[in-house]
C-alpha cells in the first residue's frame, strides 16, 4: 500500500476504504498504537466537522456495539464506540472491529488525517479487539505476520513510501536486515538502544531503550539526553524543550541496535529556518514521554532505514534505506518462508506482491501524496507535536 505525505516529511498517511460504500479515509500508518479508528458522523467536535466522518448512512454492513473506548492523549482524548465493518486497502478486503469516535480533541483540527491505522501488538489495544494484522493472518490474506515499512524524504523528489503487508521489499534497502527483539511489556515496538553518537562520538549512557513509532514525526528524547546530544553539534542552541542547530551543519547522528549502526542524515533532523543567523529548528525535541531512559524514534529516524515489524517473533529488522529516483522505482516483494526472514535467499523465488498502492509508492510529490495539504512546519511546535505525533505518543502513555 502506497504511503503519501504532506510534502514536508511531517505527516505520513494512506487511503483506506470503509463500509459497503467504500468511503475513503486518510489514516496515519502508526506503529505507536494498536487501535484503528475514524470519526463518527454523530461526532459534534470541531475536529470531526472538518474531517470525513462515517455512520450507518454510509454502510448497510455496519454493525454497532455498546462497547465504548476512551484513549487519553497528551493533549486531549478520543472517545467513542467499537463497531465492525468491511475495510479495503492494499488490494485486501476484510471485516474488522474498529472505533467510531464520537468525541475528538481539538488538537486534531489542524491535520489532514481523518484517523489512525494502529499497527502495534494486540496486547496494546485499548479497544480490546483483534488488530488489523491479526485479521489479515486469520483470513489467510497474508502468510507471515509482519509488515515492511519504507518512508519517503521530500528532498529525494520521489515518493516511494510503501508498506508491504506480509512481505519484504528488498528493492528498498541495502545489505541485510538485522533484527532486534522488543523489550516492552506494554505492547510497544521498544528496542534496547546499544549506543547513540554524533559523528562517531558516543554520548549516551547505557540502559536506554527506543520506541519505534511511525506515527511520531520527530525524535523525542528525555531532557538530559537531548542536552547531551545537542552539546555535540557545533553551534547548537537551546530554548526550553526545543533546540536550534546551524542550518548547514554536517553532523550526523548514529543509533546502534544489536551491534549494527544506522545514521540519521542532517537533512532529516534540520527543520525550518528560525532566524536570520543561519539557525534552524532541530527536529530532536527535549521531552520525556515515557520513562526517563526511553527515547521515541519517529520518522526522522525511520526515513533512513527499511523496517520490518515482525509481530510473530516480537522483533524489528532494520537495513539502510536505498536512495532511489523516479526513473528507477522497482519492487521486489517476497513473502518470507522461514523464521530467518533473510531476503537474500527469499529473493531467489518469484516476487510476490502483497497488494496494490493507493497513494505514494513511486509517484512524485503531487496530488494527494504531496501538494493537497498545506505545509505543517510553519505551525507552532505544539501543533508539530500533535497528530500524527500526539495521537501516537499518547496512546502509549496511558496503557
Amino acid at each position: 500500500m502506497g504511503i503519501g505525505q504532506d510534502g514536508t516529511d511531517v505527516s505520513y498517511f494512506s487511503e483506506v476504504q470503509f463500509g459497503s460504500s467504500s468511503k475513503t479515509f486518510i489514516l496515519v500508518i502508526d506503529t505507536g498504537s494498536s487501535d484503528t479508528w475514524i470519526p463518527s458522523n454523530k461526532c459534534q467536535s470541531t475536529a470531526c466537522k472538518l474531517h470525513t466522518t462515517f455512520g450507518a448512512s454510509d454502510s448497510v454492513s455496519l454493525k454497532t456495539t455498546q462497547t465504548s473506548f476512551d484513549i487519553k492523549y497528551g493533549s486531549g482524548d478520543v472517545q467513542g464506540f467499537v463497531v465492525s465493518d468491511t475495510i479495503k486497502f492494499a488490494g485486501f478486503e476484510l471485516v474488522i472491529s474498529f472505533g467510531l469516535a464520537t468525541e475528538v480533541s481539538e488538537d486534531f483540527v489542524n491535520f489532514p488525517i481523518d484517523g489512525i491505522m494502529g499497527l502495534g501488538f494486540p496486547d496494546g489495544s485499548r479497544q480490546k479487539v483483534r488488530t488489523i494484522m491479526d485479521e489479515l493472518v486469520d483470513n489467510g490474506l497474508i502468510k507471515a505476520k509482519l509488515f515492511g515499512l519504507a518512508l519517503s524524504r521530500r528532498t529525494d523528489a520521489v515518493n516511494d513510501a510503501v508498506i508491504n503487508f506480509g512481505g519484504i521489499d528488498s528493492g528498498l534497502f541495502e545489505g541485510s536486515l538485522s533484527f532486534s527483539s522488543s523489550v516492552s511489556d506494554d505492547g510497544l515496538w521498544e528496542l534496547q538502544l546499544d549506543n547513540a553518537s554524533v559523528d562517531g562520538n558516543k554520548f549516551l549512557p547505557s540502559g536506554r531503550t527506543a520506541v519505534i513509532d511511525s506515527g511520531t514525526s520527530l525524535l523525542l528524547v528525555p531532557p538530559p539526553d537531548a542536552l547531551a546530544l545537542h552539546a555535540m553539534i557545533p553551534g547548537a542552541e537551546m530554548s526550553g524543550e526545543t533546540f536550534a542547530v546551524p542550518c548547514d551543519t554536517k553532523s550526523s547522528i548514529e543509533f546502534t541496535f544489536s551491534g549494527v549502526t544506522y545514521k540519521v542524515a542532517p537533512v532529516d533532523y534540520i527543520g525550518e529556518a528560525i532566524s536570520g543567523d543561519n539557525m534552524c529548528l532541530s527536529l530532536i525535541i527535549s521531552r520525556q514521554v515515557l520513562g526517563k531512559n526511553t527515547w521515541i524514534l519517529g520518522d526522522v529516524f525511520l526515513k533512513n532505514v527499511y523496517s520490518v515489524f515482525d509481530l510473530e517473533n516480537r522483533r524489528i529488522g532494520f537495513a539502510p534505506r536505498k536512495k532511489r529516483v523516479a526513473s528507477t522505482v522497482t519492487s521486489k516483494i517476497t513473502t518470507p518462508t522461514d523464521a530467518s526472514l533473510q531476503p537474500t535467499s527469499a529473493n531467489k523465488d518469484s516476487p510476490k506482491s502483497t497488494g496494490t498502492s493507493s497513494i505514494g509508492s513511486g509517484s512524485p510529490f503531487e496530488g494527494s501524496a504531496g501538494a493537497a495539504y498545506s505545509p505543517l512546519l510553519s505551525r507552532p511546535l505544539a501543533l508539530l507535536l500533535g497528530p500524527p505525533c500526539i495521537f501516537a505518543i499518547a496512546a502509549i502513555i496511558f496503557l
